[in-house]
């Protein structure tokens, strides 16, 4: 149901700032002080903000990200320009989206009885079974404020403008050179990457070499242009998927279907009409992510064609490994199997991003025939649906089939405007 996939959602968010945990075998005290940074006269403003952007990466950690996101903060207000406090900003925006996400969802939870079992139950192992720490009060920190679809919906455009900051970030960086220094609380991670990036070979019988990088670097992180390619695509990625599941207006669908809820009279046909009754649901939203599919592609094109031209330098052992880019971000590689492969996707992609038009093959499985037609799919790009009651069902047939909807065309995607003849030829309908 489509309430239990929303707060089933939101609620998922929230594990993001739950799972991890890090332990230390001694009770080492570090003195972190970013407000004597700030006001040592002896610095400049841009060294101010270098220095307080190094010790906000050092506070990176499951207890320390809050701080560190405020530090980052503390050095952009000196230094908007920083790039180190920029990338730290970045990399915590879609953690600190969820501040507070467990007090938030408490109004939408509580719609629905067991829903807020649940909720109560998760609360109570959280006060219960979690230890008190810093990770634990931001879950807990914030007003109940999620109340309707609109706020679920504006709680996922945030996901995504969060990862829009990422990609946003690694498109100015691409000439950038930074390099990181982890937080104690990455120790060990970083010391399962440093073995990872030693060779064992046999010189005889009996005989073996180990052979390792520079130790001395072992706890640094270095990005370059390759990296912030890889972190570009990524985040394109997660940014993509969120703007794209939240495009279209939810309004009114909560209480609809919490209404229809265990009744054994409605079918899939009683709730599409009980749903499009509100005028609100189902049309296009600001920001949708169709809008974003044609800078971003682009970007994403330009990106693995310089991947795949540079493979020498990034993928040296011909496949991911950890001697590929000893020290970098992505430090297995960038590994492209098959370039001549991928590059004749990327020309595909880019003749689609360009609105070439296409003769396919429709399979119709209720006949194993075959419908020709004519596709333009760039036509969902320029111009989306902007009301889903275009392609919502108009007819059906005897045995309860779509045989019609309102736009034949698929707002311009089937250039014939054969929908309803697809449609009738694919019921199969013999009453």
């Amino acid at each position: 149901m489509l309430y239990r996939q929303l707060t089933g959602f939101v609620l998922s968010a929230a594990v993001l700032v739950t799972l991890s945990s890090c332990t230390k075998s001694t009770t080492d005290t570090k003195d972190i002080d970013a407000e004597k940074i700030r006001v040592n006269a002896l610095l400049s403003s841009s060294q101010k903000a270098e220095q307080l952007a190094k010790t906000a990466e050092q506070l990176i950690s499951v207890q320390g990200f809050a701080y560190a996101n405020e530090v980052a903060d503390l050095a952009l207000q000196i230094d908007s320009s920083n790039v180190r406090a920029q990338f730290v900003k970045a990399l915590l925006g879609p953690i600190m989206v969820n501040e507070g996400i467990y007090v938030r969802v408490k109004p939408l939870v509580s719609k629905d009885l067991e829903t807020e079992e649940n909720y109560n139950k998760a609360i109570a192992d959280l006060n219960n079974k979690v230890p008190n720490s810093t990770i634990k009060s931001f879950a807990t920190n914030g007003s109940s404020d999620i109340n309707d679809e609109s706020d679920i919906q504006n709680y996922i455009d945030a996901m995504a403008d969060s990862f829009k900051t990422i990609r946003q970030f690694a498109k100015n960086n691409k000439n950038a050179e930074l390099t990181v220094m982890t937080s104690d609380g990455m120790f060990k991670a970083m010391q399962d990457r440093y073995t990872k990036s030693c060779e064992v070979t046999k010189v005889s019988d009996y005989n073996y070499t180990t052979t390792c990088p520079n130790a001395v670097h072992s706890l640094e992180v270095k990005l370059n242009r390759a990296d912030f390619e890889a972190l570009q695509i990524s985040a394109s990625g997660y940014e993509l998927a969120f703007a794209l599941y939240n495009s279209y207006n939810l309004t009114g669908s909560v209480d609809k279907l919490l209404s229809l809820k265990g009744r054994s009279d409605v079918d899939g046909k009683s709730v599409i009409e009980e749903l499009l009754q509100n005028k609100q649901f189902a049309t296009l939203r600001s920001g949708n992510g169709f809008s974003k599919i044609k800078e971003m592609g682009s970007d994403a094109i330009s990106g693995m064609r310089w991947v795949i031209q540079n493979q020498s330098a990034l993928c040296k052992f011909g496949k991911n490994k950890g001697t590929n880019r000893v020290g970098s971000l992505f430090n297995e590689g960038l590994c492209v199997n098959d370039s001549a492969d991928m590059q004749k996707s990327l020309t595909s992609a880019e003749e689609m991003l360009s609105g070439k038009i296409y003769e396919t093959d429709i399979k119709l499985t209720s006949s194993y025939q075959v419908h020709k037609t004519t596709v333009k799919p760039l036509a969902l790009l320029d111009s989306p649906i902007a009301d889903l009651r275009t392609v919502a069902p108009s007819a059906y047939d005897k045995c309860g089939n779509v045989v019609a909807i309102q736009d034949p065309t698929l707002s311009g995607i089937l250039v014939n405007g054969d929908a309803n003849i697809i449609l009738t030829k694919q019921s199969g309908c013999t009453k």
